[in-house]
């Protein structure tokens, strides 16, 4: 499998993060500090399966420690000369699971008090009510970018209808002035024939006579 760089220069000295996974690929991100200190890293897994993962963590040398079929653990190890350690997780199904990490880098080895898996459900927490913010701010963009298309599209077809409604109006008065001149022109012409055939009636009348 292909290990997918999802972050690969974290320098805060503490931090939290939480990743979703839908296959086996392995994700990894690089955590830097100096050399001689100590990296604590806690996780927890969410999800089916929970315990159906592998956990690793790669030294620059190529040394790795590998944790299988933990679903959630405590982790302390040593920056070297690097400067640096890449952490990596794996689902070993098709599953979809979610990672949650709390990470310090410390002068000491030991183990602080309290940071617990409580501290990854809060940070947790807090980064879902920032991506549901997001997904929100996201979702009414799209709805805006649909909305103006909407009315772009709708401005254009009144324009259209407009167009052709004003041609059917030039039409129907070129129409109607072309009947007035017609009937017009008719009524005096019949007006004018009956007046002729009027006055030869009256002409053979004196003839007759």
């Amino acid at each position: 499998m292909h290990a997918l760089l999802i972050a690969s220069t974290i320098f805060a000295v503490s931090s939290a993060l939480s990743i979703k996974v839908y296959d086996t690929n392995e994700y990894c991100f690089t955590v830097y500090g100096p050399e001689g200190q100590f990296l604590h890293f806690t996780y927890l897994v969410r999800g089916r399966n929970e315990d159906n993962v592998k956990f690793t963590i790669k030294r620059e040398s190529g040394q790795t420690t590998t944790q299988l079929r933990q679903r959630e653990l405590d982790v302390v190890e040593r920056f070297d000369e690097s400067g640096k350690l890449t952490a990596c997780m794996q689902s070993h199904d098709e599953y979809t699971k979610t990672f949650n990490f709390f990470f310090e880098v410390k002068q000491d080895s030991k183990p602080k008090k309290g940071i617990t898996l409580t501290h990854i459900q809060e940070a947790t927490e807090k980064l879902n009510n920032m991506q549901a913010l997001f997904d929100k701010i996201s979702r009414n963009i799209y709805l805006k970018n649909d909305f103006d298309k909407e009315l772009t599209q709708r401005s254009i077809d009144s324009k259209q209808t407009q167009k052709w409604l004003s041609i059917i109006k030039m039409l129907l008065v070129l129409l109607i002035s072309a009947a007035q001149v017609y009937f017009v022109t008719l009524f005096f012409t019949t007006g004018s024939k009956k007046l002729q055939q009027n006055q030869g009636k009256r002409g053979a009348a004196f003839s007759g006579i």
